[in-house]
């Protein structure tokens, strides 16, 4: 954590390394057996887990950090930016990042150089926006100002803040951008599906066009006899 009005001894700090990756692999866990309607397989299931743990750390740090860098009220701004973040922020970064993968359909998670470029593709593309929505709420809590912050006893307020904030934070962050990229694997049974309805059309059409060639042959042969 930061200076100042931030807690940054020991405890928060190692809490927060093991906050962000805990709270992300077990709502990941949660979602994956009772929200999904895909099964991942593992390789792939791991290498969403950890660009969404890195993710989730890169975001939470980023707000952190900019939390401490600004004047005023250090976690006054940290709450606000927390708060637009889950507000407006994951919305905006679940339409960009559907939008940017839109038709990147090939695998990434399979082994060899092509996937491997696609996978740091998408991290980078990842970490890249995560960056510049956190940056944008600078301006907005600079605007908008950041009133004083609710005071309770310091033990709560204390674990509210290393423990709770980015609990709260990660699980609603894991839970609208996990697995929003579309795959190969939808793309594949897509085109199977338009494949096959295809070779059902062309059999009926086979079928039709012989029923209607025997037809004119038994008129012609009626009208020889």
């Amino acid at each position: 954590m930061a200076y100042g009005d931030l807690p940054n001894d020991a405890m928060s700090n190692i809490s927060l390394l093991l906050c962000i990756p805990t709270v992300t692999a077990l709502t990941m866990s949660v979602k994956a057996r009772l929200c999904d309607r895909r099964m991942r397989m593992p390789v792939q299931y791991n290498v969403d887990q950890y660009l969404m743990i890195t993710s989730n750390m890169l975001s939470y740090s980023c707000m952190v950090i900019w939390a401490f860098i600004l004047p005023g009220n250090r976690q006054a701004r940290l709450e606000a930016m927390v708060v637009l973040d889950i507000l407006l922020g994951l919305t905006a970064e679940r339409i960009l990042t559907r939008s940017i993968h839109r038709l990147d359909t090939e695998p990434y998670h399979a082994p060899g150089p092509l996937a491997k470029s696609r996978r740091l593709r998408r991290a980078l593309l990842t970490y890249m926006i995560c960056f510049l929505l956190r940056t944008m709420w600078v301006a907005v809590t600079d605007v908008a100002g950041t009133g004083p912050v609710a005071k309770g006893t310091g033990k709560y307020e204390y674990y509210c803040t290393i423990l709770a904030l980015p609990a709260a934070y990660t699980m609603a962050r894991t839970l609208l951008l996990d697995a929003i990229h579309p795959d190969s694997h939808d793309h594949v049974e897509e085109m199977e599906g338009v494949t096959n309805s295809f070779t059902i059309s062309d059999e009926t059409d086979a079928e039709d066009e012989m029923e209607v060639d025997l037809g004119q042959l038994d008129l012609h042969e009626t009208q020889a006899l």
